[in-house]
């Protein structure tokens, strides 16, 4: 073979070369005009199995995680939006996915509807359910509650206080005294916000100051009022739960309640059950871990 014809073999070949590569980029280009046409994620996934290393590889996966994340926002689901996230934990819309996420479960979270406020709520207590009712320890002031249903309220109140040392200290803010009514007599009688205080510790209470029928001194506590902080939930193992916030706890906690009844947990994966026997199950949801039903 003389030089001529070596060249002239060279030169066919990087012909048949750049013809070959023509084809093949006129080729994929041609594919990525139709998966845009048809715009669905399944024709995207599918241009990407043909080619993972192709020019268009990048605007390809972009254009997936903008149809998905509009399928998972137009879901409307928490689950949607989990998926979408961990398919895409660096992707461009992992940030507002999350927020969704947080605002569904914030918005759908277990809220107590405890309808009494106070200025402040029950803070550095322990709580245990017993054949009794609530033990409840306050520093070196332990209060055993029975509990009965308010008439007036679906919720719990506490009522006929036994505590030990004896005499309670406690003080009073008589800057709340208001005349309410007694919703299993009838009797008008008037009350203040009381607070039982320890050092490091306090529960809100409401102090009978009497009426026609009640006598004064009574007084009502609410160890699960609104705006509670630091209160450590632990489960007596011969009734195998503690009832707070208006629901079962199995398992040692520490929870707060926010302004708006929000019960937020120290934990995750942490299971409680209503009085209606649906499950709510702690989840994180931003800096927080909230109850979230887990029951269909």
């Amino acid at each position: 073979m003389n030089r001529t014809t070596r060249c002239l073999g060279i030169r066919s070949l990087l012909l048949a070369t750049v013809v070959a590569s023509v084809i093949a980029c006129s080729s994929e280009s041609s594919d990525w005009e139709l998966a845009q046409q048809k715009g669905s994620v399944e024709a995207l996934h599918d241009f990407l199995k043909r080619y993972p290393e192709g020019q268009f590889r990048h605007p390809a996966t972009e254009k997936i995680e903008d149809l998905e994340f509009a399928l998972a926002t137009a879901a409307g689901s928490a689950a949607a939006l989990d998926e979408f996230i961990a398919a895409h934990q660096a992707g461009r819309h992992a940030p507002d996915a999350k927020r969704q996420r947080d605002e569904l479960l914030s918005k759908s979270a277990y809220r107590w509807k405890s309808p009494f406020t106070f200025p402040r709520g029950a803070s550095g207590i322990s709580v245990t359910g017993s054949k009794e009712g609530l033990s409840i320890r306050c520093g070196a002031v332990k209060l055993i509650v029975p509990e009965s249903a308010d008439p007036n309220h679906d919720v719990l109140v506490y009522k006929n206080i036994r505590h030990e040392p004896n005499p309670l200290r406690m003080t009073v803010n008589l800057k709340g005294i208001v005349i309410r009514v007694d919703p299993l007599t009838g009797d008008l009688y008037h009350d203040a916000v009381a607070e039982i205080k320890g050092e490091t510790c306090s529960i809100p209470a409401r102090y009978s100051l009497g009426g026609r029928l009640r006598q004064p001194g009574l007084m009502d506590i609410y160890p699960d009022a609104r705006n509670s902080k630091g209160v450590s939930i632990d489960v007596d193992s011969e009734i195998g739960f503690t009832k707070f916030a208006g629901l079962k706890f199995k398992q040692p906690a520490i929870v707060k309640i926010s302004d708006d009844g929000l019960v937020i947990a120290d934990r995750p994966d942490l299971t409680t059950e209503d009085h209606n026997g649906r499950i709510w199950r702690s989840v994180a949801v931003a800096d927080h871990h909230l109850l979230v039903s887990a029951s269909p």
